[in-house]
């Protein structure tokens, strides 16, 4: 067991416990130790997730995956097949964290990446809803605890107001 300690902030002290080296970076173990109530926000299918983790270049020398990870329109059917059982580790991951009443999350069958940082995405008359509600909508009302927020979308290609990431090249943060 690795006990770490980090300060937060000025006068606040965080012990957070890692049981096993090959464990610690995965956020489902992270997350165990946080009591602070937190809200999730992803896309089920993250186009930096799928690019990056899913189906990264190196592993596709054949270029089979290129067109779907450009365009999630792209794909065949066992490519949307593997992209629904991503999604499903994902929920898989995220059980636990459905019965903490206190914690939020916001996951939408979107193809995008960093939904938070941009108005069309967060909230405008366009931006994508689970159960009529904008992702801004949730947070607030999860942050003032107007109602438990526990939206979970159904799978792509469910949600026509989802904003989907149709990209010219691979995805790039810079």
């Amino acid at each position: 067991m690795l006990l770490v300690y980090r300060t937060c902030g000025k006068n606040l002290l965080i012990a957070v416990q890692i049981w096993s080296r090959d464990r610690c970076i995965f956020p489902r173990e992270v997350a165990k130790g946080i009591h602070t109530p937190m809200f999730i926000l992803n896309p089920a299918y993250d186009v930096w997730q799928v690019e990056h983790v899913l189906s990264p270049e190196g592993s596709d020398p054949e270029h089979l995956w290129q067109n779907c990870r450009l365009d999630i329109t792209k794909c065949d059917s066992k490519q949307l097949e593997t992209l629904q059982g991503f999604r499903k580790e994902l929920l898989d991951a995220l059980s636990e964290f459905k019965k903490k009443k206190d914690w939020g999350m916001f996951i939408n069958s979107c193809y995008i990446h960093c939904q938070s940082m941009n108005s069309l995405t967060w909230h405008s008359p366009s931006a994508p809803r689970i159960n009529n509600k904008t992702i801004a909508e949730s947070v607030g009302d999860w942050f003032f605890n107007r109602r438990e927020v526990k939206e979970i979308d159904c799978e792509y290609p469910c949600n026509p107001t989802c904003h989907n990431a149709v990209l010219d090249q691979p995805y790039n943060e810079e």
